[in-house]
C-alpha cells in the first residue's frame, strides 16, 4: 500500500492543537463546521483510497489452496 496515503490519512486523523481547542471551548461557527466538513472530506477520500490501494493486492493461490 502507498506509505503516503497512509501517513495522509493519519495527519487527517489530528486536526490542529487550535482547531481542537476551538471546538472544545465550544466555537462552532461556520468556520469551525467548514473546517470538519473538509476534514471529513479529506478522511472519506483517503479512505478510499486505501480501499483502492488494497484491492491491488495481488493474491497467489496454490492448486492446495483452491483445493481446499
Amino acid at each position: 500500500m502507498e506509505r503516503n496515503i497512509v501517513l495522509d490519512f493519519v495527519a487527517m486523523s489530528l486536526p490542529s492543537q487550535s482547531f481542537l481547542s476551538a471546538v472544545e471551548q465550544g466555537v462552532v461557527n461556520n468556520t469551525t463546521n467548514k473546517r470538519m466538513k473538509g476534514l471529513e472530506n479529506q478522511i472519506e477520500e483517503l479512505e478510499r483510497q486505501i480501499l483502492i490501494e488494497k484491492s491491488k493486492t495481488i493474491l497467489k493461490l496454490s492448486k492446495e489452496d483452491i483445493k481446499e
